[in-house]
């Protein structure tokens, strides 16, 4: 038994929901055949990438597809600009479509890049590619996550994407196309699909729910689809465990534990506990919620869409500034529960601290940290004038600033100075120094030349003297 996404993907393109431009694209490129041979499906998880790529594929496989084209154009010839996707949609009853939806078409390869990212594997997909078609009017290749393949693999594969046959057809998927090398990326054609609405992902669900008999309460539609993320995959995945866990009953209540949701009615107390400063309500909510599973930044996300939705005033824009800025944090964080209640305690204190008329968020943020800037807002929450308060006061601190920088800087300069002239005078007195050292020097050496001199002198006179005594004695 198939999942009930698989079960409920569409076989034809007017009965994709919420990509409405991406559809009329492709299917007008297919009808007028300017496609080309390598298409690139670009968006988020769960948006519609596999379905589309199997379109194109059942598409080259539809054995009544040329006809309707035909006999549509023939009496739309008044009106060639009309796109009617319904009346040149696929049959969904041949052959062909039969053994596409089936997984048995032999013209039709799949290969996952997430699990087989080698070159051999790229290889062997495009073993038979030299061969034409067997049934098909092309043989359709589809490569989910491309942007998983190895260098090699690529360069394996853009080699193929070079000079395509003319009867292939290259459906590559991604959710990174920044992964891409560039080569590959401009030699597609690329078509970008974004995340579903959220109004057609409920409108979905409902129609699925009465498809498959399921009661489901309108709340509990709504946290289906907070929690898809603009994702219709995950938001019939969550559908199909809700089925299977509540037995087709589908409550607001029975979907917070399982989603790890915070209930309406907390969230809606908290941020009226933010506002009021009840700094023991909010620890006791909040502990509370997290015994009941609910997850930190789903709950910050509903005090956000609480706010978004229902609060309107500038105290709870404030909140929602703070908090928004918390997730970030709380994102990166190792331990996202124990820093929960200190980032909403946090906001509650800067709307206790400073006045909700002439602060936001970022001025409590630098506020706390003893930051100088400050952003003031009016009382009709615009920014204020040059001729306001609030600037003037930023206009002041400014201007203090700059003439401390100043001072500064004179200080600098004037230091700078005496440390120079007291360096010019240390080499000057060093220069002295070396001088009389040289003369002493001078000195000592002439005078020790002098001795040595008068010592010669002495020492040649006594022994004239000796000489002369001795030469008397002999005589």
């Amino acid at each position: 038994m198939c999942s009930l996404p698989n079960k409920m993907r569409p076989r034809k393109f007017s009965e994709v929901v919420g990509q409405e431009m991406a559809v009329k694209l492709l299917h007008e490129g297919l009808k007028k055949n300017i496609i080309g041979s390598v298409c690139l499906l670009n968006g988020p998880a769960g948006t519609g990438k596999t379905t589309l790529a199997r379109l194109i594929a059942q598409w080259n496989c539809c054995e009544n597809i040329k006809d309707k084209i035909t006999k549509s154009n023939s009496e739309n010839e008044a009106s060639p600009n009309t796109i009617n996707v319904e009346e040149n949609d696929l049959c969904g009853q041949c052959t062909g479509c039969k053994d596409l939806i089936n997984g048995s078409h032999p013209d039709v390869l799949e290969l996952d890049g997430a699990s087989k990212t080698s070159v051999d594997d790229i290889r062997q997909l495009l073993e038979g590619y030299i061969y034409r078609p067997v049934k098909a009017k092309k043989r359709t290749y589809i490569i989910d996550e491309v942007h998983m393949l190895s260098r090699s693999a690529i360069s394996a594969l853009l080699k193929t994407l070079e000079e395509p046959k003319e009867y292939a057809q290259f459906v590559l998927a991604t959710t990174e196309i920044e992964k891409l090398p560039k080569t590959l990326v401009s030699r597609c054609f690329k078509i970008n699909l974004e995340s579903i609405n959220k109004n057609k992902i409920s409108e979905h669900i409902k129609n699925v729910s009465d498809k498959q008999g399921y009661y489901i309460e309108d709340d509990a539609v709504n946290k289906i689809v907070f929690s898809s993320k603009g994702s219709m995959r995950q938001a019939l995945s969550i559908l199909e465990q809700a089925a299977i866990v509540f037995e087709n009953k589908i409550k607001s209540e029975n979907l917070d534990q399982m989603l790890g949701l915070a209930s309406s009615d907390q969230v809606e107390n908290m941020v009226q506990m933010i506002l009021d400063y009840n700094l023991e309500g909010i620890k006791n909510t909040i502990d509370k919620i997290l015994e009941n599973g609910a997850d930190p930044l789903n709950f910050i996300s509903q005090i956000l869409t609480f706010i978004r939705k229902k609060k309107a005033d500038k105290k709870s824009i404030t909140i929602g500034f703070m908090l928004a800025q918390s997730c970030v944090d709380l994102n990166k964080s190792p331990y996202p529960a124990e820093l929960l209640d200190m980032y909403i305690l946090k906001a509650a204190l800067c709307l206790k601290v400073f006045p909700e008329d002439s602060t936001t968020q970022n001025d409590c943020q630098n506020n706390l940290s003893s930051s100088k800037n400050e952003q003031n807002f009016s009382e009709n929450d615009q920014p204020v004038n040059s001729h306001d308060f609030g600037n003037s006061k930023k206009t002041q601190t400014k201007t203090k600033d700059s003439q401390a920088f100043v001072n500064n800087s004179n200080r600098s300069e004037k230091s700078e100075k005496q440390s120079l002239s007291q360096l010019k005078d240390e080499k000057h007195t060093t220069n002295n120094k070396a001088y009389q050292i040289d003369q002493e020097s001078k000195v000592v050496s002439n005078n020790t030349q002098n001795n040595s001199q008068a010592n010669d002198t002495s020492n040649t006179d006594l022994r004239n003297k000796a000489l002369d005594m001795f030469n008397k004695e002999n005589k």
